[in-house]
């Protein structure tokens, strides 16, 4: 019997190959590339190019690192929530507040969310049955 996957999936599965070469273009044009930065960039990547192909293919161990990976974003979000506010531009400030702040912090925050919502896709029984 073949496996069927539903559109969510695909749509999914197209966007993290998207994602994965959209950080690979970003890596490249990077100029302050430092070990650490560089390690990042390549586990996202590879993270992201190996979900996309496995959740076209509907493997059951792709849906659960998709969830794992989803947590540690979030954790790592939360964790490194002021250094987060710096790489995407903003000024971590308590005594003034600049539209660039308000912008850096709707983007973590927007990353956080996205996290949440591939969380509760891949974590839904319907979803899980086109997994098996």
């Amino acid at each position: 019997m073949e496996k069927k996957r539903s559109k969510g999936v695909t749509i999914f599965a197209i966007l993290f190959l998207i994602w994965a070469v959209w950080e690979l273009i970003y890596f490249i044009s990077y100029q302050n590339k430092t070990p650490f930065i560089s390690s990042m960039f390549s586990i996202e990547i590879l993270l992201s190019a190996i979900t996309g192909i496995g959740a076209l293919l509907l493997l059951e161990w792709t849906r659960k690192i998709i969830i794992i990976y989803a947590l540690a974003s979030i954790a790592i979000a939360i964790l490194f929530y002021d250094s987060l506010l710096k790489l995407f531009g903003g000024r971590v400030t308590t005594t003034d507040i600049e539209v660039k702040t308000l912008a850096s912090h709707m983007t973590v925050i927007a990353r956080i969310l996205w996290r949440m919502f591939i969380i509760y896709f891949f974590a839904r029984p319907k979803i899980k049955e086109q997994f098996k």
